[in-house]
């Protein structure tokens, strides 16, 4: 065989055994499952001046999705701003924020855990339209 090839197929082995090394360590010290289970589970947070829909529960993901959706005249960053300070005082953590019209937010420390969603669209009649997205269930460890 060429040297060339036998040193091809000594680098792939060496950097496929460096990935699943990674991958293993990356995965056991990623998070660790709670071990305590809570008392009563958690709901979305009510924004004041708002038409709230009827909430639509359903099954997803291992656990229970929850969507409410409602209208406001209040500005994105007024809705945000009452999520990141009221879910905060309730030891939520900012989890992900993709720009500035979606934002996520977790409780982990305890089973089941839980993770929030909130979604602002601004409208054509100076309000602003908002989605949020409850999820809770078991702590999987792929």
């Amino acid at each position: 065989m060429n040297s060339r090839i036998i040193g091809l197929i000594a680098s792939i082995i060496v950097m496929t055994v460096i990935s699943v090394f990674l991958i293993r360590t990356y995965a056991q010290q990623h998070y660790a499952c709670p071990t305590i289970r809570r008392s009563a589970p958690l709901s979305i947070p009510a924004y004041p001046n708002a038409q709230q829909e009827h909430p639509i529960i359903q099954p997803e993901d291992g656990g229970n999705v929850q969507h409410i959706g409602f209208q406001t005249n209040d500005s994105p960053q007024t809705i945000i701003a009452f999520y990141k300070e009221r879910l905060a005082k309730e030891g939520w953590l900012s989890a992900e924020r993709t720009d500035d019209s979606f934002f996520r937010f977790g409780q982990t420390e305890a089973v089941p855990l839980y993770s929030l969603d909130v979604e602002v669209t601004p409208t054509a009649r100076n309000g602003t339209a908002v989605r949020v997205r409850l999820w809770s269930g078991p702590c999987v460890r792929a």
